[in-house]
């Protein structure tokens, strides 16, 4: 297939695809989490699904050693590195739904009422899927799946009188591996259920992940109505 340095490197052409076609903004994430089998019975769910503020999409690296023949060595891959470790800032509904269910999870690994013996590993991992979304929010364009999954780490929330913006939950993950979801799956009728259900502040809205507003610009549909989520948990009116 041919360069074409015109279309490539027109300033000009650049400016209008990427008025047609938009850019990946990672302000639209939506992350599903299977928990683990028995702590999803003690929870009476399967899955949580939650909008994201901020996360980090994992990694990949090749890592290799060095073959000495003779003249300059060669590298050859040895093993996979998936850089394991992920960070997930997630917005805190009114009833504190987000913290809660992470602070289960963390409990349930190192359960105090066992006197803090570790579960076994299989008993705690579980499955996270990382969404992102088109600019429009219409569609999923990119889906990967962190499997042996389990939290290291709940981060603090901080508030005072003088705050009145929504709290916010960091939460470290480990993972063992992840794999990029196909385009067969990423349209699958399932995965649009799930996301026009996800709890955004303690609502669920089939608009709301096409309505975040994360520059404060306020967004509105074709019929000029408007669909308002701001990223601080206010409504637009």
């Amino acid at each position: 297939m041919a360069f074409d340095t015109y279309t490539t490197l027109n300033i000009s052409s650049f400016v209008s695809r990427a008025k047609l076609d938009g850019f990946s903004r990672l302000n639209r994430i939506a992350v599903r989490i299977n928990p683990p089998q028995a702590l999803a019975r003690n929870l009476d769910a399967g899955s949580f699904t939650y909008y994201a503020e901020a996360v980090t999409i994992p990694g990949i690296e090749l890592l290799t050693n060095d073959l000495n023949l003779n003249g300059p060595p060669m590298t050859y891959p040895t093993r996979t590195d998936y850089r394991p470790g992920t960070t997930i800032t997630f917005l805190v509904d009114d009833k504190m739904s987000q913290r809660l269910f992470f602070d289960s999870w963390m409990n349930y690994i190192i359960p105090k009422e066992r006197g803090f013996d570790v579960r076994y590993r299989d008993d705690y991992i579980g499955k996270l899927t990382i969404f992102q979304l088109t600019e429009d929010g219409r569609d999923v364009s990119y889906g990967v799946e962190l499997y042996e999954a389990y939290p290291t780490s709940v981060g603090e929330i901080r508030g005072n009188w003088a705050e009145q913006e929504v709290a916010r939950l960091d939460i470290n993950f480990s993972y063992r591996y992840w794999r990029n979801l196909s385009e067969l799956e990423l349209s699958n009728d399932k995965i649009r259920e799930t996301l026009l259900g996800v709890t955004v502040t303690g609502t669920r809205d089939a608009g709301t992940l096409q309505s975040v507003i994360v520059t404060g610009t306020r967004k509105t549909l074709d019929d000029g109505s408007l669909v308002g989520v701001t990223v601080t948990g206010t409504r637009s009116r």
